[in-house]
């Protein structure tokens, strides 16, 4: 795996590169764990096949803390700094996953950039109204973390465990991400969704490159009947979710194999 720094907006945005040369995926993703929730693909066999390309967004990893937070730390200007790093990325066009939050930002990336040619959204719940997010949500008080800025060694343990399935332990590295995110980014994310007018069910109707969503199927956050009763499954790849078994909320980290493999088969029907 290569790491490559861009300058993008005056933040320095962390990219990592697999070894592959054929078809181009670029991750986005989750609040708080970073580019290095896709270590696994990056360093699969895939990723000798495929080039993959995953990106910190700014206020973690190796990537900025933004000394611009409110501005930037909202999803349509993130969105826009990860089409511009997309853009400035040595590639003709690409299939862009995101995850969880990645996925809110990537459905926004899609008009900001013309080398995006498929869509897949992982373990995301369109959100009509910003302002109420338990119409699309689970929202208790676990899940109100993603919006805390300053988490103790509990805070941290706790969300770590929302990412997987309700029988896993999350893996030590998810709990070092989100103790070395930016507290600003959950805080400042959190008090941008009360202005934010955003309806993703628009977006999704606009959009016009195939587009899939891959889902957990013990995902602690979202309910899967709610989404599927949303109508979305009639937009999809193949007309319907592609639920991986046995997985929770980061269905590539713990069933790599399936993700991976519902990748390629998105690619070979482009």
């Amino acid at each position: 795996m290569k790491f490559k720094a861009l300058t993008i907006q005056d933040h320095k945005i962390a990219t990592y590169h697999s070894e592959g040369n054929g078809e181009t995926f670029v991750f986005i993703h989750a609040n708080s764990i970073g580019a290095a929730s896709f270590y696994k693909q990056m360093m699969s066999e895939e990723g000798k096949k495929y080039k993959f390309i995953s990106i910190d967004m700014p206020g973690h990893g190796a990537s900025d803390f933004s000394l611009q937070a409110r501005e930037i730390y909202t999803i349509n200007s993130i969105a826009k700094l990860m089409a511009d790093t997309i853009n400035e990325l040595d590639i003709e066009k690409c299939i862009l996953v995101g995850h969880s939050l990645g996925s809110h930002v990537a459905l926004r990336m899609i008009d900001k950039s013309n080398k995006i040619k498929g869509l897949i959204l992982a373990n995301m719940s369109p959100i009509k109204n910003y302002s109420n997010l338990s119409d699309s949500y689970i929202v208790d008080d676990v899940f109100n973390i993603f919006f805390k800025p300053i988490l103790n060694e509990y805070d941290s343990s706790k969300l770590a465990q929302v990412f997987v399935k309700n029988d896993d332990l999350a893996d030590i590295s998810f709990v070092d991400n989100i103790k070395n995110t930016d507290p600003n980014f959950r805080f400042v994310l959190g008090e941008s969704f009360k202005y934010d007018k955003t309806n993703d069910f628009d977006l999704i109707d606009k959009i016009n490159i195939p587009t899939a969503i891959i889902f957990g199927e013990k995902d602690r956050i979202i309910n899967l009947d709610t989404l599927k009763s949303s109508g979305i499954e009639e937009k999809l790849w193949r007309n319907k979710i592609q639920i991986i078994s046995d997985t929770g909320h980061s269905p590539m980290w713990e069933n790599p194999r399936m993700f991976n493999y519902i990748l390629g088969e998105f690619s070979k029907d482009l």
